[in-house]
């Protein structure tokens, strides 16, 4: 569950020195896992993205009594160039429940908007140490844990540069556009460098309630 994801993702930020490779956030869904990360050059992704499926590899399988493999294939890779796509692309990967949520409520929209008063990151993301215009999120009544597992940006794409792009994101806005489609990804394909949305297919479902 969450727990063996952020303790990989811990062991991999102490190591960010060494590997130039930065998770700055994360969402884990039913048998995928979406990252949003730094790299400095491919070789840093390639090899902060195999440390990390390896760390997530071991937890998982101690933590549920298994062996074998996780992750049914490579990661896949999607460079972000611009403020735009940066605040989309965290859109995307923090409020992914609020979009599914959203198509479902659609034949009543006042109930919709009103629940959306009440929305914010999914519980199983990073989102909670997001911050917002009055801070931080507090989600199901807690304020985010000290010792974040993420790693401190260094772009300026993700450290402000989203902002420009419409400030910080509000769940109600996905009532008036539909939610980013992320572009096709390219199969274990690195960007040159800098930010990349990047993810990893389970082999199986090893599941999300711990």
């Amino acid at each position: 569950g969450r727990e063996v994801l952020e303790r990989a993702l811990t062991g991999a930020r102490d190591h960010t020195r060494v590997t130039g490779f930065r998770v700055l956030h994360y969402a884990l869904e039913g048998n995928h896992l979406h990252l949003i990360v730094e790299a400095d050059d491919d070789t840093a992704l390639s090899r902060g993205m195999k440390g990390l499926a390896i760390r997530l590899a071991r937890g998982w399988n101690k933590a549920f009594g298994r062996c074998g493999r996780v992750f049914a294939d490579r990661y896949h890779a999607r460079p972000v160039t611009s403020p735009t796509q940066m605040r989309n692309t965290l859109r995307y990967v923090l409020f992914n429940h609020v979009s599914h949520s959203i198509r479902d409520w659609r034949a009543n929209p006042g109930q919709l908007r009103q629940r959306l008063r009440f929305f914010e990151p999914d519980r199983w993301s990073s989102g909670r140490w997001h911050p917002t215009k009055s801070g931080v999120w507090v989600i199901d009544g807690s304020p985010p844990p000290a010792g974040s597992p993420l790693s401190a940006p260094k772009t300026w794409l993700a450290r402000e540069g989203w902002l420009r792009a419409g400030g910080p994101i509000d769940p109600a806005e996905l009532l008036d556009r539909r939610p980013p489609r992320p572009p096709r990804a390219r199969d274990g394909a690195p960007p040159r460098r800098g930010l990349s949305e990047s993810g990893f297919r389970g082999a199986q479902n090893t599941g999300s309630d711990s």
